[in-house]
């Protein structure tokens, strides 16, 4: 869930990974491959496809999608979070 003092973690689904995003770095990590992204959440965009089907966080021509095992009312959901959580840690380091 969020949480973790002053750095919100979202878990998108049951088999999903964990979305850290913080002042320093936005990081995803999966079950199964441990860490797949990570970069300074200035530089990472939030990226919304197909009316919201596909949902990918992407910095320097690294993209990583999320949410995939969730339905589109969830997706649609944790493209709102992602969104003010990426708004939020840059609005620290402005």
């Amino acid at each position: 869930g969020l949480g973790i003092g002053d750095q919100p973690c979202l878990r998108s689904g049951e088999r999903g990974e964990d979305i850290s995003i913080g002042p320093e770095a936005v990081e995803v990590s999966t079950p199964q491959a441990g860490q797949v992204f990570r970069a300074h959440p200035y530089w990472v965009r939030l990226r919304i496809e197909q009316g919201g089907e596909r949902i990918s966080l992407a910095s320097s021509g690294r993209q990583v999608q999320v949410g995939n095992f969730l339905g589109p009312a969830e997706r649609q959901e944790l493209a709102g979070k992602l969104q003010d959580l990426l708004a939020a840690a840059n609005g620290r380091n402005r």
